[in-house]
């Protein structure tokens, strides 16, 4: 595990160049979310710029966790000549609108379900936790109420247990709904060294997180911890993906 993760400093910096389409796609989704938030003032106007926003960020995964797979590829590939890097730069390109067409589908099953889900436990959970209770999180997290703090929790256990859903996704089972399954079978069968693993992301995100939040008023200094955070997206995007061609693609062949 330390050695993956010591490795993948190196490949994220020869993938740096999925920096860019994943900054851009972040800016877009949080323009067209404010935009809605201020304008869809009517009931079909919000249902409609909803469902616009939906096919948006599904689209948007899947080309670009569709390219995170093929840049992973070419990392492993070794260049004799240099048309052959060009034309393989090129085909890495064109993974983005491939990957919309071959798993917007899936990535719309994913998104549907994680809001089921996400809505489901939030009502199993908020009769049986107390209110105060969960305000002593917020205060601890510095979240705004107990209500965050709920969905805090709520998304920090979910987020373990789907961590493998997306690779799942990307590298074997298209139905979103096979892939969970399969991605939790995986995750209870490797149950202490994925946990490490989630533990070591969530410390990543964590630190960056509250960094931000503590050096909020010095511009210069959250400018820099801004391009350390989309570092350590990225970081833990490729950590995730290798780590699930090291343990589970590897053992299939």
């Amino acid at each position: 595990m330390l050695k993956l993760i010591f490795s993948n400093f190196k490949i994220t910096n020869n993938s740096i160049i999925l920096a860019t389409p994943m900054v851009l796609f972040m800016f877009i989704t949080v323009l067209y979310a404010s935009f809605i938030a201020t304008h869809a003032r009517t009931v079909n106007l919000a249902l409609f710029s909803f469902l616009t926003l939906l096919v948006m960020v599904c689209g948007l995964l899947a080309g670009w966790f569709y390219m995170v797979k093929k840049t992973l590829q070419l990392n492993g590939r070794t260049f004799v000549y240099e048309n052959d890097r060009i034309n393989a730069l090129k085909d890495l390109m064109l993974s983005l609108p491939k990957g919309v067409g071959r798993l917007f589908g899936s990535f719309l099953g994913f998104v549907t379900i994680s809001m089921f889900v996400t809505v489901i436990f939030y009502y199993m959970t908020v009769d049986f936790i107390p209110p105060a209770k969960l305000q002593i999180v917020a205060d601890y997290l510095y979240l705004p109420n107990y209500i965050a703090a709920l969905l805090f929790l709520i998304s920090s256990v979910l987020s373990f247990f789907g961590m493998l859903w997306i690779p799942e996704i990307v590298y074997c089972e298209k139905n979103a709904f096979l892939a969970l399954k399969n991605s939790l079978i995986k995750t209870f069968k490797t149950f202490p060294r994925t946990l490490a693993l989630y533990l070591f992301v969530y410390l990543i995100n964590f630190v960056t997180h509250y960094s931000i939040q503590f050096f909020s008023t010095n511009p210069y200094v959250v400018f820099l911890l801004l391009v350390l955070y989309y570092y350590s997206i990225l970081f833990i995007v490729i950590l995730v993906f290798r780590y699930y061609e090291q343990y589970f693609l590897k053992n299939e062949d």
